[in-house]
């Protein structure tokens, strides 16, 4: 397991510690998904998921499958900029007038 990395590993021992009895299926279903994603990317998803406190195969998975494993990690940074908005949005004053009618 180690040879994935410092916090795959950290995210197995979380596993093992939360899911006493019920560790097995997770662990190997991730390192099975080591085989078709590779080292690097499962290190990434657990990674994120250690962010996010999911201790899940389906979170590693689903994290691996669409990427996102490659997205910031900084919470403070916005995947959502004033240039995404187009003509249709409004000021938030507005939708407020529409409480009161």
């Amino acid at each position: 397991m180690e040879k994935i990395g410092q916090n795959a590993v950290k995210f197995f021992d979380n596993i093992l510690e939360k899911q006493k009895n019920n560790w097995g299926k997770p662990i190997y279903g991730i390192l099975k998904l080591a085989d078709k994603y590779g080292y690097e990317v499962i290190e990434k998803a657990c990674i994120r998921a250690l962010m996010f406190n999911s201790l899940k195969y389906q979170t590693i998975k689903n994290i691996c499958e669409k990427g996102l494993y490659n997205l910031p990690l900084d919470n403070s940074i916005s995947l959502v900029t004033k240039d995404n908005l187009d003509d249709l949005s409004r000021p938030l004053s507005e939708y407020e007038k529409l409480l009161y009618l």
